[in-house]
């Protein structure tokens, strides 16, 4: 009956343990008693042989899905956390092995620290993303498309806390990251309104030097406001917000524009307008 047992689970490793056992203590009982006792030691080595294999093999199927997560980022947090916490429960399987041939327990803690170190490369990234973001001697479009990528593993890495057995709430990674993301963006719609300020000083004045510097200063910000468009909804409101407040004062210098050209006289202030026009061709 033990032996039926262990043929009715051999498929499902999982489930092998209790039978496994009741059948180890009975050889370790009765294995000199008799052919028929001898016989069923060899079919229990026989057996641990046979799991040993397949536990082998899975623990193969597990390595090259860490190193794959390791090199290119985890891709589906939820079925490698299962694969994970699969492998991990058949540690109980090493006690059947001799000392020098257990394998389980040594690959579960490897594989382990190799998302452990994934996600200490991501984190690492991340803020370094973040730096050349809010670092304005930095072009930050690709740090934010490359941010954008990094949270997207943060999520499925955010599946992984009870397969690894972390205390570092890997559910809170993404969250403070698109915190210190979303103070950028505040931020960048205060700095924004300065230059629009300092924008319409410059036109007001008619300095060109001081134009031509605060109008690429506002095409950098739309160029970046664009690449940060998509965190989340809170975000988005924010950087909605500030590329209205261009555009409004874009509306706005046209309609005075067209009102000044349709007007009679004011012949110095419409050239000074129509060089600005010109000048403006060249952003978008």
């Amino acid at each position: 009956e033990l032996c039926s047992d262990l043929q009715r689970d051999f498929p499902y490793p999982f489930k092998l343990r209790s039978s496994l056992l009741k059948v180890r203590d009975a050889s370790d009982l009765f294995g000199d008693n008799g052919d028929a006792w001898k016989q069923m030691v060899t079919i229990v080595d026989s057996f641990i042989q046979h799991i040993k294999s397949a536990i082998r093999s899975k623990s193969g199927e597990v390595d090259e899905m860490s190193q794959s997560a390791m090199k290119n980022g985890v891709q589906d947090g939820k079925r490698e956390a299962k694969m994970l916490e699969d492998f991990d429960s058949l540690q109980w399987f090493d006690n059947f092995l001799p000392k020098q041939d257990q394998f389980i327990a040594n690959c579960s803690t490897k594989f382990s620290n190799i998302y452990k170190d994934r996600i200490d490369h991501v984190k690492k990234e991340a803020s370094e993303c973040l730096r050349q973001i809010q670092d304005d001697a930095c072009e930050s479009t690709p740090a934010i498309s490359s941010l954008k990528l990094h949270l997207l593993e943060m999520e499925e890495l955010s599946h992984l806390e009870s397969a690894l057995k972390t205390d570092k709430g890997l559910s809170t990674i993404k969250t403070n990251v698109i915190s210190r993301f979303r103070e950028h963006i505040i931020t960048l719609e205060g700095t924004t309104k300065c230059d629009i300020n300092d924008w319409k000083i410059a036109i007001e004045e008619n300095t060109g030097k001081g134009i031509v510097i605060t109008t690429e200063r506002l095409e950098q910000g739309l160029r970046e406001m664009l690449a940060l468009h998509g965190l989340d909804e809170k975000s988005n409101n924010i950087l909605k917000s500030a590329r209205l407040n261009v555009e409004s004062a874009c509306a706005a210098l046209a309609k005075n524009i067209y009102s000044l050209l349709k007007s009679k006289g004011h012949y110095q202030k419409k050239a000074e307008h129509l060089h600005l026009i010109d000048m403006f061709g060249k952003y978008s």
